[in-house]
C-alpha cells in the first residue's frame, strides 16, 4: 500500500470511514485503546499488530497496574468523611479496573470491530446507487476537534486543581490516566452512535425522496440501472439490505463497547451521589479542607455528567431513527400501485420491527428510561448516606462531630 503523507492524512479529503479515524485512532492508542491497525486497501483491509501495537498496548497495562497498585496501597485521600473518602477512592480503583477490562476487550474484539467499520464502509458505498451520499469530511473535523478540545479541558481542569493546591502534581498525574479511560471509551462509543445516527438519517432521507413523494414511482424507476428497471422491487431490497447494515452495526457496538459503557455510566451516577452527597455536608457542617474539595470536584461531575447523558441521548435517537424507517415503509405502501412493490414494503417493515437497532448491554437499553432510572437510584442512595454519615461525620483523623460548626441563616 502506498505510503500516506502525514499532511495528506489530515488536510486531504476524506472518502470513507478508515479515512476518517486515521488520525484520532492513533491518539486513542496513546491510551491502550484499539491497539491494532488496518493494512492493504479496501476491499482486502485486514487487522494487523504491529510491534508498536503492542508496545503501546503493554505499557499501558503496566502503568495501570502500578497505578491501581498505588492507589490501593498508598492513597492517602481524607476528605473529612469517611463515606466520602471511600466513594472517592473506590470510583478511582473502578476507573483504573475498568479502564484495563476496556483495553482488554478492544484487543480481543479487534475483529468484530474490524466488522463494524465494515459495515459503515459497505453502506456508504451502496448508499450512492439510492441517492445518499455521507459527509465524510465533516465527520472527520468534528471526530478530530473533539478529540482535540476534550483533553485539553481536562488538562486544564487538572492544572486548576494543582495551582488551587487541591492536588499535588503526582496526584494529577495518577489520574490522566483513568480519566482518559473514561473519556476515550465514552468518546468512541460516542462516535460509533454519532456514524449510526448521520447514516440512518441519510437512508430515511433517501426512502422518503424515493417513496413518500407524489412522484415517488417515477424516482424509484430513475433510480436504478437499465437491468433493474423492469422490477422496481428491487429499490426496497436496497433499502432493506442498507437498513440490514446498520442493525448489524448497531449490535456490533453494542457487544463491543456496550458492557463498558454500562460500567462507567454507574460510576459517573455514583460519583454525583457522592458529589451531592458532598455538597449537603458543607452545607451542614462547614470544614474550609472539605469546601475546597467539593468545588474542585464539582467540575469534573459536569463532565463525566456529559458524557453519560450524552451518549444516552445519541443512542435514543439511533433506537428512534431505525424505527422511523419501518413508518415511512407503511407510508410508501398507501402510496404505491405496484404490487411487487407493496410485498417488499411490507417484508422490510416486519423486518425492522422484528429486529429494531438498539443499543443494549443485554440487562437494559441504552436510552431517557435508563436516565430516569439512574435518577431515581441517585436519589434512593443519596437519602441512605446522609443518614450514615450523621454518625459518622469527621473534620480531620482525630476529630468528632462536636468539632464541625453548623451552617444556619444565622451562623457567623
Amino acid at each position: 500500500m502506498k505510503p500516506i503523507r502525514f499532511t495528506e492524512r489530515i488536510f486531504g479529503k476524506k472518502t470513507n470511514i478508515f479515512e476518517v479515524i486515521s488520525v484520532s485512532h492513533k491518539f486513542v492508542k496513546l491510551f491502550g485503546y484499539l491497539c491494532f491497525s488496518f493494512r492493504n486497501e479496501w476491499p482486502n483491509t485486514r487487522v494487523t499488530f504491529t510491534l508498536l501495537d503492542v508496545v503501546m498496548f503493554a505499557a499501558n497495562l503496566s502503568l495501570n497496574a502500578f497505578l491501581l497498585y498505588d492507589t490501593i496501597l498508598f492513597d492517602d485521600t481524607d476528605t473529612g468523611s469517611v463515606i466520602f473518602t471511600f466513594g472517592i477512592r473506590f470510583i478511582l480503583v473502578s476507573l483504573i479496573v475498568i479502564g484495563v477490562i476496556s483495553s482488554l476487550l478492544n484487543v480481543l474484539f479487534s475483529g468484530k470491530i474490524f466488522q463494524l467499520f465494515k459495515c459503515f464502509r459497505e453502506f456508504d458505498t451502496q448508499i450512492v446507487t439510492v441517492g445518499g451520499r455521507i459527509n465524510h469530511q465533516k465527520h472527520f473535523m468534528l471526530l478530530n476537534g473533539l478529540a482535540i478540545v476534550v483533553p485539553n479541558l481536562i488538562f486544564l481542569f487538572l492544572l486548576s486543581d494543582v495551582i488551587t493546591g487541591d492536588m499535588s502534581i503526582y496526584k494529577v498525574l495518577s489520574l490522566l490516566a483513568p480519566v482518559m479511560s473514561f473519556v476515550v471509551t465514552k468518546g468512541i462509543l460516542i462516535f460509533l452512535l454519532s456514524s449510526l445516527r448521520m447514516r440512518f438519517e441519510v437512508l430515511n432521507k433517501c426512502f422518503r425522496d424515493n417513496f413518500c413523494t407524489s412522484d415517488a414511482p417515477v424516482k424509484m424507476v430513475k433510480s436504478l440501472d437499465d437491468k433493474e428497471k423492469s422490477n422496481p422491487s428491487l429499490l426496497v431490497t436496497k433499502f432493506a439490505t442498507l437498513h440490514d447494515y446498520m442493525s448489524d452495526a448497531s449490535e456490533l457496538t453494542s457487544l463491543c463497547y456496550a458492557f463498558q459503557a454500562m460500567i462507567f455510566t454507574g460510576l459517573c451516577f455514583v460519583y454525583n451521589v457522592f458529589i451531592i452527597f458532598s455538597i449537603f455536608r458543607v452545607w451542614m457542617y462547614y470544614s474550609d479542607h472539605f469546601l475546597g474539595l467539593v468545588i474542585g470536584q464539582a467540575h469534573w461531575a459536569f463532565i463525566t455528567s456529559g458524557f453519560a447523558i450524552g451518549e444516552i441521548y445519541v443512542a435514543h435517537n439511533v433506537t428512534k431513527l431505525g424505527k422511523y424507517t419501518a413508518i415511512l415503509a407503511h407510508k410508501a405502501i398507501n402510496l404505491s400501485t405496484d404490487a411487487s412493490s407493496i410485498d417488499k414494503l411490507k417484508q422490510m417493515a416486519n423486518q425492522i420491527n422484528h429486529r429494531p437497532p438498539v443499543i443494549t448491554c443485554g440487562l437494559f437499553f441504552f436510552d431517557w428510561t435508563l436516565f430516569y432510572s439512574l435518577c431515581g437510584a441517585s436519589t434512593t442512595y443519596l437519602v441512605i448516606l446522609i443518614q450514615f454519615d450523621s454518625s459518622m461525620v469527621t473534620d480531620g483523623p482525630n476529630s468528632t462531630m462536636s468539632t464541625l460548626t453548623p451552617l444556619t441563616p444565622y451562623a457567623i
